[in-house]
């Protein structure tokens, strides 16, 4: 009796193990998009490799009996975002079968898989390859993938387009980021969206930043600021407070730059976000330096290294080294000060050089894509 219990248990664990995927059979993208994220999870965290790819193959033999090609092709997706971002993967076969389920997955009228490996084939090349325009190339055919369904049937669409506009961002073609940011701000926003979007707002108020629109910069800001959602709550509002200090730091309003900052810069440090920590530590030193409070500027110019050092976000120094100098002659140490100045001016000249060098990199792929047959 005992071995015709373990028999039969032996016989059925297959089915038991399929059955929970059942749920995935022949469901619309946006049904699935929670249960793809579960999956997702507990793929990953089987950890052994040969467990991961056995588990996947038995799930995609599941699909194709069932005939579910989209489930299928969602295993082929999750085997080259593995390979990639977890065994380590980076040659060319990772782009091969990356635009080789792109192709299966056009022809199995599979939208949703397509567009995600062509996001993911544009993050290989910007991350990995440091090929900006072959990244370029895939965000352009990225758009047009997206321009092509709604938001309700892909709820991840805001998500492309503020991908795409923060590239732009990267390379200071604040007008072009913008449109983008615009499109996926179009969304109707909910609990699924509602970080991206916010994410967009912030990053819109910084193009306005950078262009010197305060006004329009501190409307997104301040549209962070008072979202309705508990989500970003608990992370972009205190981003955008700070960003919308620093738009007071810049004109000049020093008493309304600094509270603001002050709360960035606290619950920054506090959760170990060290970028921002840094970027509200830096202007906080240079306002108490104004006030001639050396006390101060110091304890902030002193965060403000441990925290450029913990993100290594150095291309911070170019706005501390200055300072630190500014710090020194006004307490009458011109020797370090002159030192600091020196650092400030190198520091300054390196990321000129490092953003020319992407340009000019960025330039130098441009003309090669142009020349291939």
């Amino acid at each position: 009796m005992t071995r015709f219990l373990l028999n039969l248990l032996m016989l059925l664990l297959p089915l038991f193990t399929m059955g929970q995927y059942q749920s995935l059979l022949h469901k619309s993208y946006a049904e699935n998009i929670a249960g793809y994220s579960k999956l997702y999870v507990s793929l990953i965290d089987l950890k052994d490799s040969a467990k991961i790819e056995n588990r996947v193959d038995s799930i995609k033999t599941y699909a194709l009996n069932h005939n579910d090609p989209a489930l299928a092709l969602e295993m082929d997706l999750f085997m080259c975002y593995h390979n990639i971002e977890f065994k380590g993967h980076r040659g060319q076969k990772c782009i091969d079968d990356l635009k080789a389920l792109i192709d299966r997955s056009a022809k199995a009228h599979a939208p949703f898989v397509k567009i995600r490996a062509i996001r993911v084939l544009a993050n290989f090349y910007w991350v990995y390859e440091k090929n900006y325009e072959l990244a370029f190339e895939q965000y352009l055919l990225l758009e047009k993938e997206v321009d092509q369904v709604s938001a309700t049937a892909y709820p991840e669409k805001p998500r492309d387009l503020v991908k795409i506009g923060e590239s732009y961002y990267y390379f200071q073609d604040y007008d072009k980021a913008i449109q983008y940011f615009k499109k996926a701000l179009a969304v109707p926003e909910n609990e699924f969206n509602t970080m991206v979007l916010n994410s967009a707002r912030n990053t819109m108020g910084l193009c306005y930043q950078k262009l010197n629109n305060f006004q329009l910069s501190n409307d997104y800001f301040n549209q962070v600021i008072h979202t309705r959602f508990k989500k970003p709550q608990k992370e972009w509002v205190r981003i955008a407070k700070g960003n919308l200090g620093y738009n007071f730091y810049l004109q000049g309003k020093f008493e309304q730059a600094t509270s603001l900052l002050i709360i960035d810069f606290t619950g920054a440090e506090q959760i170990g976000d060290y970028g921002p920590a840094a970027g509200a530590a830096i202007p906080l030193a240079d306002i108490y330096l104004r006030r001639e409070d050396l006390s101060k500027a110091w304890y902030y110019l002193t965060h403000a290294k441990e925290n450029i050092t913990k993100s290594e976000q150095t291309d911070r120094l170019r706005f501390w080294y200055p300072l630190v100098s500014k710090w020194y002659a006004a307490a009458g140490k011109q020797k370090l000060a002159n030192i600091y100045l020196d650092s400030a001016i190198t520091s300054i000249n390196d990321y000129q050089q490092k953003f020319s060098g992407l340009k000019m990199m960025r330039a130098s792929q441009k003309s090669t894509l142009g020349k291939k047959p």
